[in-house]
């Protein structure tokens, strides 16, 4: 609820700081001494429009301060925890309006743009009467007052957390389905590149190993005919080099002379040299073993994998991390594959439940829709508007949402003003007094506040007496479920209140200024008193202030 107010060099008040409390509190004065001019303060800071003629005459700039408990709605503090603007006891929202420079917001001491005002003064503040302010003209609150006044607020809240899941669902459904239908073609690529890597067997083999008995088998023919060729120039049918040797060494035996001995025994040496490279030469050949299926089968393979991986820019030895990264993607892909089967079976459930729920709020609420209307006309003639009729008109909704938030109906307000006449949306009433009692009487009607502050202006416009009296007793027996704030030019309203600020206007040197006053309970008598006589009072008036107030009002019940 509305802790404290204040007001800097707004139009024609200088400083204004005034204390709120719990209950109903009036805020009378004569015509012209700003009473309004409160009201505009309060619906800046709940996201109106801010013009330089709010300013004060010779001043820099206009600046308002409210400070809300909001310690008792929740829906309150999880708007400020959202955006990490604090979820405390207190919300201090203030609206700073420079002559020449556009206006500046904070919510919590955060700088905030105009819109975040709008968002959360509708949580904060609801005003009836010629304000732009007016949740009775919003949709969405239409459906919180038929449903609280039917007894439905918990059903249509599981049906708009229903919505809420399944368009969250949904989203995310559209992502995945996105990503899906983008890789289906990258997919089969990938199932492609990795059945042909699987087909090199790459975890059998070693290719370093492969390479090298390739190296040795084609080297093989090439060594044995060198090797053989060797055995040719060294031994052979027709004499080799060994043979020639051993001519040799036979020549110089016979010529029996001791000057060849040194060349006989460096021949006997070659000889023996040649056998042993004869004998080396033949074991080396019989190592080497010719495979031409083998050679064939190798350069086959390697070819293979020296193609795949060429196509993909890689190293030999990187392919089995591809074929690694590769097993994972797909089964990455697979993974989303079984999440948009999941979560298709988890909306059809939700979709399942959403219809479930919302056609028994549906029913609930065409059944008992033309009795909750019926209830606010009979108030309505309590107040003044006997020729009124209010109609609550459920039509099926003609959008393509398929999980709207509040139901399978669209709603609308309408009120006849005259008799034989047609309903018309409440927006076309151009009184704002008889908007603020239809108002006044759908509150009631519900008996539950909507927000931690309700304020009605021009409620009592065109009444008075008895009918005055009725209203003020419906906005006290309204203020039980919060805080009501009302300004009112009726001492029988003003009676009903638990607390009462008196607006006045002073003017000096032509200027003029605007003051509040939180009235005691003699001040309150002579407030009523003047509200109900005049300028003249006299014991009669005061009297009839203190029958107004009685013992109740005094102790405050």
């Amino acid at each position: 609820m509305l802790q404290l107010l204040t007001i800097h060099n707004f139009v024609t008040i200088e400083r204004v700081e005034i204390a709120f409390a719990q209950g109903l509190t009036v805020l009378t004065g004569e015509t012209g001494a700003g009473k309004s001019i409160l009201l505009d303060a309060l619906g800046l800071i709940i996201g109106g429009r801010a013009e330089n003629r709010f300013i004060r005459a010779g001043a820099s700039q206009a600046d308002i301060h409210a400070v809300f408990n909001v310690s008792a709605w929740e829906e309150v503090q999880a708007w400020l925890s959202e955006r990490e603007w604090g979820n405390g006891q207190e919300c201090l929202v203030r609206r700073v309006l420079p002559a020449d420079a556009p206006s500046r917001a904070y919510i919590n001491g955060n700088p905030c743009m105009v819109h975040d005002l709008k968002s959360l003064g509708a949580l904060l503040v609801d005003i009836y009467g010629q304000n732009e302010h007016q949740s009775l003209l919003q949709r969405e609150k239409q459906y919180a007052f038929l449903d609280a006044a039917i007894g439905i607020t918990a059903l249509a809240e599981e049906v708009k957390t229903l919505a809420h899941k399944g368009r969250d669902v949904q989203k995310e459904l559209a992502t995945l389905s996105a990503q899906q239908n983008g890789s289906t073609a990258n997919q089969e690529l990938m199932r492609y590149q990795l059945e042909e890597l699987e087909s090199l067997a790459l975890e059998q083999c070693d290719i370093a190993a492969l390479e090298d008995e390739q190296k040795q088998l084609e080297q093989a023919e090439c060594c044995i005919q060198a090797a053989q060729m060797c055995l040719d120039a060294l031994d052979n049918e027709n004499g080799g080099a060994q043979q020639r040797v051993q001519d040799g060494i036979t020549q110089l035996k016979n010529a029996a002379s001791h000057t060849v001995q040194p060349m006989l025994e460096l021949l006997t040496e070659t000889s023996e040299q040649i056998e042993e490279a004869i004998t080396s030469i033949r074991r080396y050949c019989e190592r080497l073993s010719p495979d031409p299926e083998r050679l064939e089968q190798l350069n086959q393979r390697l070819d293979t994998i020296y193609r795949v991986a060429h196509k993909h820019r890689l190293a030999t030895d990187e392919l089995p991390a591809l074929q690694e990264r590769l097993i994972k993607d797909l089964d990455a892909l697979q993974q989303v594959d079984d999440k948009v089967s999941d979560m298709q079976h988890q909306l059809d459930e939700l979709n399942a439940l959403y219809g479930q729920k919302a056609q028994q709020l549906s029913t609930t609420r065409q059944g008992q829709a033309p009795a909750i209307a019926q209830k606010i006309t009979d108030i309505l003639a309590s107040l003044f508007m006997a020729h009124c009729t209010f109609t609550i008109a459920l039509s099926a909704r003609n959008d393509a949402d398929t999980l709207p938030l509040h139901g399978l109906e669209r709603i609308d307000y309408a009120v006849a003003t005259a008799p034989n006449q047609p309903p018309h949306p409440l927006a076309k009433i151009a009184s704002g007094g008889e908007l603020s009692r239809i108002g006044l009487a759908i509150q009631i009607v519900g008996s539950v506040a909507n927000c931690p502050t309700i304020i009605f202006d021009e409620v009592d416009a065109g009444i008075g007496g008895g009918v005055a009296e009725i209203v003020g007793t419906m906005l006290r027996t309204l203020s039980e479920h919060g805080q009501v704030l009302c300004v009112t030019h009726l001492a029988q309203v003003a009676g009903k209140a638990h607390h009462h600020i008196a607006v006045s206007k002073k003017i000096t040197d032509n200027e003029v200024s605007t003051h509040t006053t939180a009235l005691d309970e003699d001040q309150r008598i002579e407030e009523l008193a003047r509200m109900s006589g005049g300028v003249e009072l006299t014991a009669q008036t005061r009297a009839h202030a203190k029958d107004l107030l009685g013992l109740p009002a005094k102790k405050g019940k």
